[in-house]
């Protein structure tokens, strides 16, 4: 620190070619805003800030400099030293200079040239002067501090960590810090504690959860998981369905210390007998554990790919450099590959996707790179992402919107963003905030105090379907096989066209029956006619 009232010499910034290089003035105090010293000018009257100041004490000059010198105009400190008054004379023991502390590396001094920016001492604050918290420790073992509990358990010094956690513990205890519960058994389907030979493995769901997967866990179950909501870095996995309404609600959670697939395997395996079927389908990203599990503990379901994190992965692989297509100048070629994808997504037959797929490889053939891609990550899986390999109500959803949605609503809402939670905290959110936010949606809805658009919008595709039947349209409907429970049924605008239904699956092959995977007027009308006769 500076002594109050110190007469110093501070660079002129605004000055001429001919003028001097420093101006004399009194050290008045330290600006709060910059990096900057207060001087007074007593010739003028003035208070300025300046960052390059000089400094004079009894036993010489001491240098502070913030700023390189050699900005502007190559300023040098010799020539600003021959505008400061001649020291006295004294022994070269005694000038006291500053000097930076020593490189860690090479333990010399640097110079106070080569430093940009003011190098204060540096003083712990007077809380931590009872720790020891400095980085030039004599520990040489300070960097093999485990940073997790698995870490620490299989460490060579497990039984001292597992000495100083319990006598944690025990303090916390005796200092009633907090309160020991137990888990809820009613909602726990399955735990797995953590340890050296096992992973962590938590499986929830409440009552209510159990009966919206009863009522409404037949067509399709969304799954994925979602991070940073526990200090531990666990994921959350959540399956999910659509009620009547068409809101998310979940039915089941999954809290696992990793997300291996033999992990979810063992996971999904606990929740199995509680389904009263095995949906038709579920709904993930491209994530290759989450899939290989499904498939595993539910051989009879298909597994569907969300199109929207299809499509952005890519999106994504089309703007690297290794795709040859990169850059502002192929823009349009990018384009083109996007409107290809999305027109062999919308092949309602395996036939029509094979046509695509094959124009596809010609139209982009000089691309070679583009074609590997194509061939490897999407021609073998195009059942789990082209229509052709969801002809069935899948819940009029083509992505997982209705879990993303949720996961945004728990971080933000129930978890009030703070993303490092404990996870007794996390437990409670979901079985207590969560589960009582849902109660209120759903008697909101049977109060019918909220909109119920799926069924405005099967009252509004019924009264279509109603309006084909009286002008006649229902003669018209054909049976294609009479082993095989499908008809053809024609269009309304144009009569040469036909499409296929089929009532067990709840699936029509027109554009809205292949978007929505609901009920369109075309099946309408051909329930209709089984229906009446």
């Amino acid at each position: 620190m500076r002594i109050f009232g110190s007469e110093c010499y501070a660079y002129k910034q605004n000055k001429k070619k001919l003028d001097s290089r420093c101006e004399k003035g009194i050290f008045i105090g330290y600006d709060k805003n910059s990096p900057a010293y207060l001087v007074f000018y007593p010739d003028s009257g003035k208070v300025n800030k300046s960052r390059l100041v000089e400094f004079i004490t009894k036993s010489g000059t001491e240098c502070q400099i913030t700023d390189q010198l050699t900005c502007e105009d190559d300023v040098r400190r010799e020539s600003a030293k021959t505008h400061l008054p001649k020291p006295e004379k004294i022994e070269p023991q005694d000038i006291r200079t500053e000097t930076c502390d020593p490189s860690p590396n090479t333990g010399e001094k640097e110079s106070v040239e080569s430093r940009c920016y003011p190098q204060r001492e540096k003083r712990p604050p007077q809380y931590l002067r009872d720790y020891e918290c400095g980085i030039n420790s004599d520990d040489d073992h300070a960097g093999d501090v485990p940073h997790t509990l698995r870490e620490a358990i299989s460490s060579p010094e497990s039984e001292l960590w597992s000495k100083a956690m319990q006598e944690e513990m025990n303090s916390l205890k005796e200092n009633d810090t907090f309160t020991l519960t137990t888990l809820p058994e009613d909602n726990v389907v399955f735990y797995q504690p953590l340890d050296n030979d096992q992973d962590l493995i938590i499986v929830l769901q409440t009552e209510c959860m159990r009966k919206d997967l009863q009522d409404h866990g037949s067509n399709i179950v969304f799954f994925d998981a979602t991070h940073c909501v526990n200090q531990y870095s666990f994921p959350l996995f959540t399956l999910l369905v659509r009620d009547d309404h068409g809101h998310g609600v979940p039915i089941a959670y999954i809290i696992t210390s990793n997300e291996t697939q033999e992990t979810l395997k063992l996971a999904l395996r606990r929740l199995r007998p509680l389904f009263p079927k095995p949906p038709r389908c579920f709904m993930v990203d491209k994530d290759m554990s989450e899939i290989n599990a499904l498939n595993d503990v539910f051989p009879e379901s298909d597994v569907l790919l969300c199109w929207y994190h299809v499509l952005q992965a890519i999106v994504r692989w089309l703007m690297k450099s290794d795709s040859s297509v990169s850059g502002p100048q192929r823009s349009s070629i990018r384009k083109e590959i996007i409107d290809y994808f999305k027109k062999m997504k919308a092949c309602p037959m395996k036939a029509d996707f094979d046509r695509m797929s094959k124009q596809f490889l010609k139209e982009f053939s000089h691309y070679k790179e583009l074609c590997n891609y194509f061939q490897r990550y999407w021609e073998p899986i195009s059942h789990r992402w082209a229509d052709y390999g969801r002809c069935y109500n899948h819940g009029n959803s083509e992505t997982n919107n209705l879990i993303e949605r949720f996961f945004h609503r728990l971080k933000y809402q129930f978890l009030s963003g703070i993303r490092n939670r404990r996870l007794d905290d996390l437990l409670d959110v979901l079985l207590c905030k969560t589960e009582t936010y849902f109660q209120v949606i759903k008697h909101l809805q049977s109060a019918g105090r909220m909109a119920n658009c799926v069924a405005m919008k099967l009252e509004e595709t019924l009264s279509k379907a109603t309006r084909m039947m009286e002008k006649g349209w229902i003669d018209h409907i054909t049976s294609e096989s009479s082993e095989i429970y499908v008809y053809n049924v024609p269009s309304e605008q144009d009569s040469s066209l036909s499409y296929r239904t089929c009532p067990a699956e709840c699936f029509c092959s027109c554009p809205v029956g292949l978007k929505a995977g609901s009920s369109c007027k075309s099946f309408t009308k051909q329930w209709s006619l089984q229906y009446l006769f």
